[in-house]
């Protein structure tokens, strides 16, 4: 297991042993105030967690070139392997660019480029609170500046994020959701489960940021998606998995018009990402290198 597999795991058993605890505090918080409550609910669900690098991410992000992008007030930090056509790769929440080691090394090594940043508020990025809606904006930022892209690998949250992104982007683009986070509401049902906060503080958090960002979280929402979905797409999802359920993406797929489903089994939310048969799907359905001179200029240009 990873540093971030174990941070994260660490995290979140944390986090449940506390249930009880948390519950019982917020509850008296929002008796005595419910703005408060509210508020404290909001600070704890905007702010990811952090890891430590292990030696294997540090190395690959070494191996890198550095690339910096501003999506308003925030620096993105991301990195380019490779000198071929474009590959995305988004990360999950809590978690950064260099989770895709494994398959950042096999993409190269087909004659891709790669290109991933960490997310708003996570890894090498600044600020320390981001939303869904910030993520997605920066996505959109990073296809402008180093788009198109000959596929999209997202991960989790990222899944999430990606699919609204690839809404600019060509149908010819091809995508990859492993273990994809449903919807907005999943993730604020998913921290609830976590910490035990009632149900009123939840409720009027999630009444607050959209108001705030005057959208509904129901807009987001990745099972709606299928029939308007007109991406080439494979999603790879573990039965075991604890944090995304694996329910939900063979729905996704059996509903969608150019999906297939890759399941896997004891693999988990995290140690997927480095299965050797999840990378070889993953390689297999983005296919050789497009070679597109005028987009492969464009690509190093945007260096």
């Amino acid at each position: 297991m990873t540093a971030r597999q174990t941070a994260t795991l660490s995290h979140y058993k944390k986090l449940r042993s506390y249930k009880a605890k948390i519950g019982f505090a917020f509850g008296c918080l929002e008796r005595a105030s419910s703005t408060l409550a509210s508020s404290a609910a909001e600070y704890l669900f905007l702010r990811p967690v952090h890891y430590k690098m292990n030696a294997r991410e540090k190395k690959t992000l070494l191996g890198g070139t550095p690339l910096t992008l501003y999506h308003g007030t925030k620096r993105l930090a991301g990195w380019r392997w490779g000198s071929g056509p474009a590959i995305l790769l988004v990360h999950g929440w809590g978690s950064r660019a260099a989770q895709f080691s494994a398959l950042i090394e096999r993409l190269v090594g087909t004659g891709h480029s790669v290109i991933a940043f960490d997310h708003p508020a996570h890894g090498a990025s600044s600020g320390s609170s981001t939303t869904l809606f910030e993520c997605i904006g920066a996505l959109k930022d990073i296809n402008r500046v180093y788009g198109p892209f000959q596929a999209v690998v997202a991960h989790s949250f990222g899944a999430l994020t990606a699919a609204y992104m690839l809404q600019e982007m060509g149908d010819d683009t091809k995508f990859v959701a492993i273990s994809p986070l449903r919807s907005a509401r999943t993730a604020v049902e998913q921290f609830q489960g976590f910490t035990g906060i009632p149900d009123p503080v939840m409720n009027r958090m999630q009444r607050n940021l959209e108001s705030r960002f005057n959208t509904p979280f129901a807009a987001y929402d990745f099972g709606t998606l299928t029939e308007n979905f007109p991406n080439e797409s494979l999603v790879v999802h573990d039965r075991s998995d604890w944090i995304t359920p694996y329910e939900l993406s063979a729905e996704w797929v059996s509903k969608a018009s150019r999906a297939e489903l890759l399941t896997t089994e004891g693999l988990g939310h995290q140690r997927i990402l480095s299965a050797p048969n999840v990378i070889d799907a993953v390689v297999s359905h983005i296919g050789v290198p497009r070679v597109d001179l005028k987009t492969m200029l464009l690509s190093e240009f945007a260096l």
